[in-house]
């Protein structure tokens, strides 16, 4: 918070460290600042008193030896102790000046003064009243004593350390004043914007708790199933073997080996949709769809040939992350191309521009999906065929609802059953780095 590009920063932040609450800072900094303003005073007024009267030992010098002392307290981080001695011995001094010159030296305007401090330093409200407490008690005891004795160096006070005491008296009530609720206001604005980080963080945490219960339980039924063929199918080859029959073992290592395949894709699946929820940030980057498209389309070829087509009409240049734009590209395609039972499946990739988004579709000619699992399909390990219909993990869906959600947009779905399916994602113009 404060730096020591001057003597004055570094005078003004002894004792501060890191770690410490805006309030606690602001205590300390306004400590700070009384002392080097009470011993820049005692220092103006003594050269004064040598110009006009000459050198002499006054009541100046315990009075300056105590501001040093407070801030050698405040470097050795003893602020508590230098908060008291504030409130009790400096009150205590400043009675013994009253005495000695009585009031017309203006010892009476610093009561302000010290009832400002026990409110701003001390957090407990009973240390607070028994501080203050103890000020009216001193000062009205210093003044009933003023008026049966005589001040001994009455004589000395120079009208002008009354105009003095009293104008650095109100500057340094109201700089008090100002300083300690300018600080406040600031701390409740963090505090308010951390509790809303906080609810924001635990409503996320919330969230995130329900869906690993829920990717738990689904991911151990789904691993379960290859596990349980592998052995069913492994229990039989061994029976096999025992028996000396070796024509049905090529078909139930087949089976087998299906199974582990199956887990393979299963497990290389879960660990790439955990990758989506790490907190790790993506680099946004200015990103052509057309190049991105093309790309996703070239390694789709490697496993479908040319058996597909993906008509692309003038896709925009975003703002975004390439490497999450590209997962959700590659399974919308691959899920168009899949679940389709036409000669040859046909994508159309187009986008529209509004005044804060783009909203790109992808609309193919495949079978379609019921209007009541439109929900369901973005859910993990959701599949609405059996595996030896279409191939599939049922987590392609789920991973591009949350590369739309990481990417501070939004994925829906429109389609009939023998009429295709249009997916539409909203990406937003101006990527936001917290979404990512």
């Amino acid at each position: 918070m404060y730096n020591k590009s001057n003597l004055y920063a570094w005078l003004s932040s002894l004792g501060v460290t890191p770690g410490l609450n805006r309030m606690e800072v602001a205590r300390i900094v306004i400590l700070n600042r009384l002392n080097l303003a009470g011993a820049s005073a005692a220092v103006l007024v003594g050269v004064k008193d040598i110009i006009l009267k000459g050198f002499e030992l006054t009541v100046l010098i315990p009075i300056l030896m105590f501001f040093v002392g407070e801030l050698v307290l405040s470097y050795l981080k003893l602020h508590n102790l230098a908060r008291y001695a504030a409130n009790i011995v400096l009150p205590l001094l400043l009675t013994a000046v009253l005495l000695l010159y009585g009031p017309s030296i203006g010892g009476g305007y610093t009561l302000f003064v010290f009832i400002t401090t026990a409110i701003i330093f001390h957090k407990k409200w009973t240390v607070r009243i028994a501080l203050i407490v103890f000020i009216l008690l001193l000062f009205t005891g210093s003044s009933i004593a003023l008026l049966s004795i005589s001040p001994p160096l009455a004589d000395r006070v120079d009208p002008l350390d009354s105009i003095i005491t009293f104008i650095g008296t109100s500057l340094a009530v109201s700089l008090m004043i100002t300083y300690f609720f300018h600080e406040n206001q600031k701390y409740e604005a963090e505090q308010a914007q951390l509790m809303k980080s906080l609810k924001a963080s635990n409503a996320a945490l919330q969230k995130a708790n329900i869906e690993l219960e829920r990717f738990a339980y689904i991911a151990s039924h789904d691993l379960k199933t290859p596990i349980r063929n592998i052995s069913s199918f492994l229990g039989l080859a061994e029976r096999d073997l025992k028996k000396g029959k070796y024509d049905d073992l090529h078909t139930f290592f087949g089976y087998a080996k299906a199974g582990a395949h199956q887990m393979n894709t299963l497990v290389e699946d879960i660990l790439d949709f955990s990758r989506l929820n790490s907190t790790k940030a993506q680099k946004t980057e200015s990103t052509n769809l057309n190049e991105l498209v093309t790309s996703c389309i070239e390694q789709l070829s490697a496993t479908y040939g040319d058996q597909f087509e993906v008509k692309m009409h003038h896709l925009p240049t975003v703002q975004t992350s390439p490497s999450l734009l590209s997962i959700l590209c590659m399974n919308l395609l691959d899920n168009a191309i899949k679940y389709n039972t036409t000669d040859r499946p046909t994508i159309e990739v187009l986008a529209q521009s509004y005044s804060e988004s783009w909203i790109i579709s992808f609309k193919d000619n495949g079978i379609g999906i019921a209007p009541e699992f439109q929900d369901k399909v973005f859910d993990m390990f959701q599949r609405l065929h059996p595996p030896d219909q279409y191939s599939g993990t049922g987590i392609g869906l789920a991973m591009c609802k949350k590369v739309t959600q990481r990417l501070g947009g939004t994925i829906q779905l429109r389609s009939q059953p023998g009429k295709g399916s249009t997916f539409l994602v909203s990406l937003p113009k101006i990527a936001s780095d917290t979404a990512i």
